[in-house]
């Protein structure tokens, strides 16, 4: 076991992993099946980052000035991929890993190469948790999964696509711990992914959980498991339905206003996983 496996064990992440299929309809999670096979291409643009000290990764001259191209690549080469994200020809350098020891989250970076230049165009903490086949452009879109650490619960999954040189976000988001301090069943034990939005007839209560949960919920934080409120005529797609409860995407934007379990305002743009009781609607 490595030693950056090893760590990443005992760090104080939370639910690091969840089922690809449970969010995205039919996700292809096997990497190896994209990556483009050229490990003399992939050499040459690490040590074209190495050498211009752009990486940030223990065993880089941003740790040590004495740092060593060969030592490094020894022991980060497998967390180097290419990938032809946009299907142009040429692939893009994709890093994704934990880079260094001491790092309690993995991170995904992506560089795309201009005039034979790497260039970062993106740096962020998570996974890669599946990635898609666009049907009619052949583009590669990533499912990038950042996942909480300490006492959070929040996960941001996203997915990627590289257009003209930069990555565009399609923003979702879910609450979860494995933890033990947040009551309830987080997710169902299947989705289905149905075209149609469904609208709400009135204003409802999306829960992180298919129960209403009224005493502590998350213990030291909330006494309900209530993500937020959602205003009359708000849009969603069911995904599963268990036990009178519907496992739904919420399409439109909570309510703004004071909340202790999420900050409305930075999910004005994001779809939110959760509960919503089928009897209520």
């Amino acid at each position: 076991m490595s030693v950056f496996l090893a760590f990443s064990l005992h760090a104080s992440v939370d639910m690091t992993r969840v089922n690809a299929e449970l969010f995205i309809h039919q996700p292809l999670t096997d990497l190896a099946v994209i990556t483009e096979n050229n490990a003399a291409l992939k050499e040459q643009w690490v040590r074209s980052l190495f050498d211009r000290d752009i990486l940030n990764h223990e065993g880089t001259k941003a740790f040590s000035p004495t740092a060593q191209f060969s030592t490094y690549y020894a022991d980060f080469q497998n967390r180097f991929r290419l990938i032809d994200l946009n299907h142009d020809g040429t692939p893009e350098l994709v890093f994704e890993g934990f880079v260094s020891k001491d790092d309690e989250k993995e991170h995904v970076e992506i560089f795309l190469s201009v005039n034979n230049e790497l260039t970062r165009i993106y740096d962020e903490i998570g996974h890669i948790l599946a990635y898609k086949i666009h049907p009619n452009t052949k583009e590669v879109l990533l499912y990038h999964h950042q996942y909480p650490c300490c006492l959070n619960a929040s996960h941001n999954l996203n997915r990627l696509r590289l257009v003209e040189g930069k990555m565009q976000a399609v923003k979702r988001y879910f609450l979860g711990r494995e933890a033990g301090d947040m009551k309830g069943v987080f997710f169902p034990k299947k989705s289905n992914f149905p075209t149609k939005l469904r609208v709400t007839k009135k204003k409802v209560e999306l829960r992180w959980s298919g129960s209403v949960i009224a005493k502590n919920a998350w213990i030291r934080r909330v006494p309900s498991n209530v993500i937020a409120p959602y205003k009359k005529g708000s849009l969603y797609k069911v995904l599963a339905e268990e036990n009178g409860w519907l496992f739904v995407r919420m399409q439109t934007a909570p309510e703004i206003g004071e909340n202790k379990v999420v900050n409305p305002s930075n999910l004005q743009e994001t779809a939110v996983y959760g509960w919503l009781e089928k009897r209520k609607l």
